[in-house]
């Protein structure tokens, strides 16, 4: 399946998508569109200069390296869109493989949307927009503009299914739609699943799931069907919501108003859970969490639908994998389109790593079944993509080389025991309150970009929360 991608990275269809102009990528010379492509989607060094002579002695082809301005010439002559119709098709070949995962016979999907930031320049500000406040009121304030990205990620098999850029003040829900008016055609005749936070919970995209065969479960907030959870008896009851003439006036998309208008009621399941933790200062909170789902009671129990949105919690760690361990947001230039270039790269590179890794924790799954271990284990999947780089997987995909990439995941298989680490409940990175001996050498990642804020408290610097 890889090699079929790296075939298609270099067919005509490709070579077109990827032109700005006509005459751009015209001849095949030191750097085709190809290499361009793999060369943003493999980028990993510290500096250009670093990236094309790693690049290049990855491929094989030391005598054919460009210099760093002949690379950005070539670099601004790619159109973005290239990368929507490659992580399409990426997916399109994967699931036509037999390397499909499911958990309970259903593949598991969510969605979820963050924040990138980019360069303040005059296409990013009008294409993205920025976020105001009271000191930012116009472009001219603006320090840099941000995008309302969002992912619509395959939980069970560990890759984006599609991925888009929007302006800051799209909200979720129509994105949500967008994504799966493209790609619900992927998973006909499969047994799926919808998980969403409680930002994208609307009735038309419970009608809409429903139209095109999905399953869902996604939390709701406490005021979502007040009226009708408030005459609930027990934790876990299905309700039903019927729509009058104002309500159906307000639908928006097409599919939703023809679904009520042959019938103005939906059936939906409520799951109440009542959450229960201790502060650092050992108060006790209580949280009332309540989720909305049309899956059967025979198929998922109440603790069962709890565990399973539970699992939506793998799209976040992507996110963090892309912007702390993959640097999302280092950009080489200023240009809107090589920032929005190396961003969708990068989600075709944690593609390329997350099926891999997917297969070796089902191994992983596999051993811990027949071994008392006190922990389970998971891949560690930044060592994993280090593998995958040294091992020039950049080189087989482009020579498109299925034996050698099969020795190369060979390879991982007999090092799956080196690149592992237990996962251990409980334990995290502790950001907000940490001693640290001054500010400015310690950078946390997660967002990107910025460093940590830090205050004086009884005589100590500690970092505090943004």
């Amino acid at each position: 399946m890889l090699g079929k991608f790296g075939s298609y990275i270099r067919c005509e269809k490709v070579r077109h998508l990827t032109r700005k102009h006509p005459n751009d990528f015209v001849r095949i010379f030191k750097f085709p569109w190809y290499d361009v492509l793999l060369y943003l989607i493999f980028r990993s060094e510290n500096c250009t200069q670093s990236e094309l002579s790693k690049y290049y002695s990855d491929i094989g082809k030391t005598n054919l390296r460009i210099s760093k301005q002949a690379a950005f010439k070539a670099l601004k002559k790619v159109n973005p869109d290239v990368f929507s119709d490659l992580i399409h098709t990426f997916a399109r070949f994967f699931y036509e493989s037999d390397l499909v995962k499911t958990y309970k016979g259903y593949i598991l999907l969510s969605e979820d949307g963050t924040a990138n930031e980019l360069r303040p320049s005059k296409k990013a500000l009008n294409q993205f927009g920025f976020v105001t406040n009271q000191f930012i009121r116009n472009k001219d304030a603006a320090q840099k503009a941000t995008s309302r990205s969002a992912a619509f990620y395959d939980i069970t098999n560990g890759f984006i299914v599609n991925f888009t850029m929007n302006p800051y003040k799209k909200s979720e829900i129509p994105i949500a739609i967008e994504h799966l008016t493209n790609c619900h055609s992927l998973f006909d005749g499969r047994k799926t699943i919808y998980l969403a936070d409680r930002y994208y919970g609307c009735i038309e995209l419970f009608a809409i799931l429903e139209s095109y065969g999905f399953q869902y479960c996604i939390r709701g907030k406490s005021n979502f069907f007040k009226k009708y959870v408030s005459q609930m008896k027990s934790n876990d009851e299905w309700i039903e919501v019927k729509l009058d003439k104002t309500w159906l006036k307000r639908l928006k998309y097409d599919i939703a108003k023809e679904r009520f208008q042959r019938n103005p009621t939906i059936q939906i399941r409520v799951v109440k859970k009542s959450y229960t933790y201790t502060d650092k200062k050992g108060n006790i909170h209580h949280t009332d969490l309540i989720y909305f789902t049309n899956l059967s009671e025979k198929e998922f129990s109440t603790n069962e639908i709890v565990s399973l949105y539970a699992k939506r919690w793998d799209i976040e760690s992507s996110y963090k994998t892309l912007k702390t361990n993959y640097e999302w947001e280092r950009f080489f230039s200023e240009d809107c389109d090589c920032e929005m270039c190396c961003i969708y790269a990068k989600v075709i590179y944690h593609n390329l790593i997350g099926i891999i890794r997917k297969e070796l924790n089902d191994m992983l799954i596999l051993e811990d079944k027949n071994k008392s271990n006190i922990y389970k284990y998971t891949t560690n999947i930044v060592q994993l993509s280090k593998l995958m780089s040294e091992n020039n997987l950049c080189r087989w995909i482009r020579s498109c080389n299925g034996k050698a990439i099969e020795k190369l995941i060979d390879l991982a298989i007999i090092l799956i025991h080196k690149i592992k680490i237990p996962i251990r409940p409980g334990r995290h990175n502790q950001r907000w309150g940490r001693i640290v001996t001054c500010s400015s050498p310690i950078r946390f990642r997660l967002d990107g970009r910025n460093w940590p804020r830090t205050s004086y408290s009884h005589g100590k610097l500690r970092t505090t929360q943004p």
